[in-house]
């Protein structure tokens, strides 16, 4: 969920506009207080999107309680997981700090940026290269940093990333894997599709006269409540608001609704069901090798 709202503030939503995305989503403040009414609030998403904590940074303000308007100060990098990267948190906060910000227009957000990590070193990899008319030289890179020398030397072609990345997931909605956890992200999803395809089977049952149109529509409201509590559930599993109404198991379809997704909202989708992707080293000059792309599914 903070993945999702970093993207879209750094695509060009006003604090304002995601703050009422979040209550549209029903999900829960990350700092559900006396005084926050279990709504979002502009001031509560400014704060998470400026914490040093969502990159994997250290911070400290010494002589207050509450958050500085640009976040407090970064101190170091701390030794858990990062939701962004670093990069992304300086952007954020120059933004935040920048009063002209409504009136300047930020860079069209990457498909796989910060999404994708370094095999090497772990950092989020960001977008190098031109894209014109004549040809995209577009990489994914691991940026050089003169204090952390384990990093740089890594990129990957963005294009054809991209495009195996949007194949597997693809793949993934069209054929969810089986899962023992019946409240995993996977098991929901395979529901999704064994209720999609008994819908399906009830349209062919009627036109065949194999039931009755007083027998399809009561089979027909049955199935067509399990779908909503599934899509429910579905949305109310680790954020999975990306996928709320997706047309889970339909190959085509599928491919006609993530085109229609602008990139902050594929990116959603990837990270709902991606854990993990990182890139490993590859040798110079060989063409895309898809076995460099190691990918961890959500269960």
């Amino acid at each position: 969920m903070i993945r999702q709202m970093a993207d879209r503030f750094l695509a060009g939503e006003s604090l304002r506009s995601i703050t009422a995305w979040l209550n549209r989503s029903g999900i829960p403040p990350l700092r559900a207080g006396s005084g926050t009414s279990g709504l979002w609030h502009s001031y509560t998403v400014r704060s998470v999107l400026s914490s040093a904590r969502i990159s994997g940074q250290r911070a400290y303000a010494p002589d207050t309680r509450a958050d500085p308007a640009g976040g407090r100060e970064i101190l170091g990098p701390g030794d858990w997981e990062p939701i962004i990267t670093p990069e992304e948190t300086a952007q954020i906060r120059a933004i935040l700090a920048d009063p002209t910000r409504r009136r300047t227009t930020p860079a069209r957000p990457t498909l796989l940026g910060g999404i994708a990590r370094c095999g090497k070193c772990g950092a989020g990899l960001t977008i190098a290269g031109k894209l014109s008319p004549t040809g995209n030289t577009q990489r994914y890179t691991c940026q050089k940093d003169p204090s952390r020398p384990e990093r740089g030397g890594l990129s990957i072609n963005a294009a054809h990333l991209d495009d195996y990345i949007t194949e597997r997931v693809l793949h993934r909605l069209t054929r969810p894997r089986p899962s023992s956890d019946k409240e995993s992200t996977s098991a929901l999803l395979g529901r999704v599709v064994e209720i999609n395809t008994r819908l399906g089977q009830l349209e062919q049952d009627r036109a065949e006269r194999f039931i009755t149109s007083s027998e399809h529509r009561v089979a027909r409201l049955v199935a067509e409540d399990a779908l909503r509590e599934t899509e429910r559930q579905l949305v109310a599993t680790e954020d999975a608001v990306a996928l709320y109404a997706a047309p889970i198991g339909n190959r085509e379809a599928l491919k006609d609704w993530w085109h229609a997704l602008d990139v902050t909202d594929r990116r959603a989708v990837i990270t709902t069901l991606i854990t993990r992707l990182r890139i490993a080293p590859g040798k110079p000059g060989r063409s895309f090798d898809p076995t460099r792309v190691l990918i961890t599914y959500r269960p």
